[in-house]
């Protein structure tokens, strides 16, 4: 691994959530930067560019696999995901 930030985020199944995507997901894919793979990404799906990657899995647990290039996270980053309405300050 060259650059970016790995996380796995793991919760221990409870009867009230069958598909944790079914909430996860929808409030992902509502954001321009964020990508919601199918497959597991990788630091390299995300390196040099201001996306965040995320999956969901189920096995014993909930798994919320995701992957960002924190090097672009900074203000050259932020400025690319102010809104046109949006002034900065």
């Amino acid at each position: 691994m060259d650059r970016g930030i790995f996380s796995t985020i793991m919760r221990a199944q409870s009867g009230n959530i069958q598909k944790p995507s079914d909430r996860i997901v929808p409030s992902y894919m509502q954001h321009a930067f964020c990508r919601v793979m199918s497959r597991i990404p990788t630091t390299k799906d995300s390196a040099f560019t201001n996306f965040f990657d995320v999956t969901v899995r189920v096995a014993r647990a909930h798994f919320v696999l995701c992957c960002l290039d924190n090097l672009i996270k900074g203000a050259a980053g932020a400025a690319c995901r102010i809104s046109p309405d949006e002034q900065l300050a």
